[in-house]
């Protein structure tokens, strides 16, 4: 019975400090808030990490997209000045072809006018003499 009670008053008064350390114990407080507060930090630190993240994804993608723009109006203006330079060398080869064949049809007109002013030279010569 003695020893009953005893332990009784032993184990009681660790338990209420235990109980009154919990609770009451000033130290305790200010500890948790400063979690609360490190949590919040954590959870706004987060927060703006990942927007920022969000951030450059969205400035990658639109510079992506830019230089995608800008790579595809270079191509279409590559492809037009090739289209452009190779419509100017067709013509320019056209208009040589026509100039050459006008050429060759002037000295082509020019050989028989002289071969017929030879012929009726020689045979006015010819018909004189």
């Amino acid at each position: 019975m003695n020893t009953k009670t005893h332990y009784e008053i032993q184990d009681d008064p660790p338990h209420h400090h235990r109980h009154h350390d919990h609770y009451d114990y000033p130290h305790h407080h200010p500890h948790h808030i400063l979690i609360i507060i490190v949590i919040k930090i954590m959870i706004i630190t987060n927060f703006i990490i990942i927007i920022i993240i969000i951030i450059i994804i969205i400035i990658i993608t639109i510079i992506l997209i830019i230089i995608i723009v800008i790579m595809i109006i270079t191509i279409i203006l590559i492809v037009i000045i090739i289209i452009i330079l190779t419509i100017i060398i067709i013509v320019l080869i056209v208009l040589i072809v026509i100039a050459i064949i006008i050429v060759l049809i002037v000295i082509i007109i020019i050989i028989i006018i002289i071969i017929i002013i030879i012929i009726n030279t020689s045979q006015t010569s010819s018909s004189s003499s």
